[in-house]
This record gives structure tokens, C-alpha cells and sequence, in this order.
């Protein structure tokens, strides 16, 4: 029999939302789950793929920080993630891990392959990073192992964003700037969302100060 990704799909789904309900987590559509934390929310979606003969899952966690996507984002009202990276990135190789289905029959054994990534690795990452504090050192670190899944402009937007909530308005800007002057010169910059965020912000610093 063909394999029918939609049908895996919402299988994998089936078995996998009730042990995901029992951590806090409630489905957002197919797919994507979501938790409150004292940061935001903390996200889980689960892309998938299909082959001839079998169809794969693989993890992306995230976490969306409030305070912070009211300044990167002010006029999006869904939880979109701050900080992100798939699951496998929490792995000393970062081998790309997926879970195979060859059938709907398999999808209680997938779900509870996830769950165990999701009580190893997952869980333990959320703890480590629900405070503000602890995102920063991840963000400013030089090592690999502590990196998310974001490219240099973002982690420049989202330590900008932290700093500014802290007050610290001068590093803020500090920041974005370095990131200007670092893509300054290059046939494609990357600075666009770094550019209209230093003039987001100086424009309600301005707007403070009249």
C-alpha cells in the first residue's frame, strides 16, 4: 500500500498530543505544540518528510520570549520563536535525527521515541535556559555548542533586545551598529532587520524623551 503522508501525519499526531498534554503542552494546529513559561512559551514542531517507502519526523524546539518579541515583532500577536534549534543540536555529533514510519501502525512506537528525546534532551535544554540571564551567556558565547539556530543578525537583534529591556540602552545600540558595520562592504548584506530595528528603537527613544 502507497504511503500517505497526511495520514502519517495525523497519526504521529494522534498518539503524540495526549503524552505531550501530560507535560503541559496543548497542540497548536498539526504538529506544533505549546507551554507557557515564566520567559513566554516554550514551542515544539515536529516537520516531516516522505520517501518511496517510508515517511520521516524529525524536532525543532523554541522558546518565544515576550517581553522581547513585543520589540522584534510589535505587531505579531502569535507566539513566534525568539530562539530556536532542532533537536538534534542538543547531540554532541548534531547528526540530523529522524524518527521513520512505514506504516500508521507505527505511530504509537515513533511517539514514544520522541518523548524519550523529549525527557533526555529537550526538557533538560528549557530548563537550562528560563532565565534571561542564562539565554544571554548562550547568545554571546563563542562556542558552537552553546549557539541556536540563529545567523549573526538575529542574535544581534535578540542581545539587543535583551539589553535595551535591561535599560542598558547604549549597549543595545552598541550592538546592532557592529552588526551594521560587519556586513558593511559585502555584495549582499545582511543587515536589513538589524537596520530597521536600531531606527525602531531610537524612534521610541526619541518618542520617550520629547
Amino acid at each position: 500500500m502507497k504511503l500517505n503522508l497526511p495520514g502519517c501525519r495525523k497519526a504521529f499526531n494522534t498518539r503524540l498530543r495526549p503524552l505531550l498534554a501530560d507535560l503541559g503542552f496543548a497542540a497548536k494546529g498539526l504538529s506544533c505544540f505549546m507551554r507557557s513559561n515564566p520567559l513566554g512559551t516554550e514551542i515544539l514542531r515536529f516537520p516531516d518528510r516522505r520517501e518511496p517507502d517510508r515517511c520521516l519526523f524529525c524536532g525543532n524546539l523554541g522558546l518565544s520570549i515576550q517581553a522581547v518579541e513585543k520589540i522584534l515583532r510589535p505587531e505579531s500577536d502569535e507566539p513566534f520563536p525568539t530562539i530556536w534549534m532542532p533537536f538534534h543540536f542538543l547531540h554532541d555529533d548534531r547528526r540530523l535525527l529522524e524518527w521513520a514510519m512505514s506504516s500508521e501502525d507505527d505511530a504509537l512506537g515513533v511517539a514514544s521515541a520522541v518523548m524519550e528525546e523529549i525527557h533526555a534532551y529537550v526538557l533538560p535544554f528549557f530548563a537550562e535556559h528560563s532565565t534571561v540571564e542564562a539565554i544571554k551567556r548562550s547568545l554571546e558565547s563563542t562556542s558552537p555548542r552553546d549557539g541556536f539556530a540563529l545567523v549573526p543578525q538575529q542574535t544581534a537583534c535578540v542581545l539587543a533586545a535583551l539589553e535595551y529591556l535591561a535599560a542598558d540602552v547604549d549597549r543595545a545600540f552598541e550592538i546592532l551598529e557592529n552588526a551594521i558595520s560587519a556586513e558593511r562592504g559585502k555584495v549582499f548584506p545582511k543587515d536589513r532587520d538589524v537596520k530597521e530595528l536600531l531606527a525602531a528603537l531610537r524612534n521610541r527613544e526619541a518618542a520617550h524623551g520629547a
